[in-house]
């Protein structure tokens, strides 16, 4: 009997990097190297709730023709999608990964290497149709697919919606809605290699003079149309419990704000501890309120006590026999709470000097190297 070892190979490899395979999925073949390989489809319209998609009607609207997607694959294994580029959300995995680019400063081949690891691959999932008769081969001709298109596409797509015309009659380009299943424009995706992956620089839209088409008869589209999937369905969003238990696990034995907040409170519970005895001090200096009774003309005693503990007691020997056993100890026992209380402030003000608010790079650091990451998303 044979056997298709390359089928076999590739669904092996598939789950040994925790990649699903969906027969949906237009994934473009590796090109060899020196040669160029080209896919041509359209990329369809955004759908409405209620609209006819494959096997159900649309449960919401896609507000545009992508669904953004973001997935962590570099130390998350498996992979784990990221709620930053989903939806916004604040991801554990980028905030380490922006912290660790912020300690790199200006070095950029280190700030890389952290942004391979650590940041995510930015997709844009799509539908897309490959008409027949492009050349796209028997296996994807007349099909609607879904497809997570790399940085690099979602580029020359973005320049092209901002266009308002075709602009250089001797170089027309795609402009506009290119997604109108009336008036479209084809996309042509070239694949080349570089480095271990494919690149896709070369890509860009046939532009047919700068005269969109469409993309097929009324019949056609209709049923192009109802082929569209519900994107929110192929694709995985973020558990942020999972990834928050993942986080904790990467990010476990590095120095950060994580375990530093904790040791603050533990670093000043002594501190505490050796200032509590000083309320007790008062008890020794408690009759000199009762002094002024017998010197009640003298004013000095009342800020005697403020300013200078020992001179109470000198003046309260000759009146008050009883209290001059106390005499000798009143001069030593504010000594003490005195040095205590001026080290005091020192344990309390550590803490609060290591405790710093996380203040990541953000989307600033993002786009820093965003530009270095081109080929990783690919």
């Amino acid at each position: 009997m044979s056997y298709d070892l390359d089928a076999m190979r590739k669904k092996v490899n598939a789950l040994k990097s925790g990649r699903r395979s969906d027969p949906d999925e237009f994934r473009p073949a590796k090109a060899d190297a020196g040669k160029e390989l080209k896919y041509r489809f359209y990329i369809l319209p955004p759908y409405q709730e209620n609209d006819p998609l494959r096997g159900t009607p649309a449960s919401h609207s896609l507000d545009t023709f992508f669904l953004p997607y973001g997935i962590h694959f570099g130390v998350c294994k498996p992979p784990q999608p990221c709620p930053r580029v989903c939806d916004g959300g604040t991801c554990p995995v980028c905030q380490h990964g922006f912290d660790l680019m912020k300690e790199a400063a200006d070095d950029r081949a280190a700030k890389s290497a952290i942004g391979r690891e650590w940041m995510p691959a930015d997709y844009k999932v799509v539908n897309i149709y490959f008409p027949v008769g492009q050349g796209n081969g028997s296996d994807l001709e007349g099909r609607v697919m879904f497809y997570k298109a790399p940085r690099t596409c979602f580029d020359i797509w973005v320049e092209a919606l901002e266009r308002t015309g075709p602009g250089d009659s001797l170089d027309p380009q795609a402009y506009g809605a290119f997604f109108d299943e009336n008036a479209a424009f084809m996309f042509q995706l070239s694949c080349r290699v570089k480095g271990q992956n494919n690149t896709y620089e070369s890509s860009g839209f046939l532009a047919n003079g700068g005269t969109p088409t469409a993309m097929s008869d009324a019949a056609g589209i209709q049923q192009i149309l109802s082929s569209r999937f519900d994107l929110t369905t192929k694709v995985d969003f973020p558990n942020i419990e999972s990834l928050n238990k993942v986080a904790q696990n990467l990010i476990n034995g590095v120095e950060d704000d994580g375990f530093g907040t904790p040791a603050a409170p533990m670093a000043a519970a002594p501190a505490a501890a050796t200032v509590a005895p000083v309320p007790a001090q008062p008890a020794v200096a408690a009759p000199v309120p009762a002094q002024p009774a017998v010197a009640a003309p003298v004013a000095a005693p009342v800020a005697a006590p403020v300013a200078a503990p020992v001179a109470a007691p000198v003046q309260a020997a000759p009146v008050a026999a009883p209290a001059a056993p106390a005499a000798p100890a009143a001069p030593a026992a504010p000594a003490a709470p005195a040095e205590v209380a001026q080290a005091a402030p020192a344990p309390v003000a550590a803490p609060a000097e290591t405790v710093q608010p996380p203040t990541g790079g953000g989307d600033d650091v993002m786009n820093e190297i965003e530009s270095m990451l081109e080929g990783f998303s690919n």
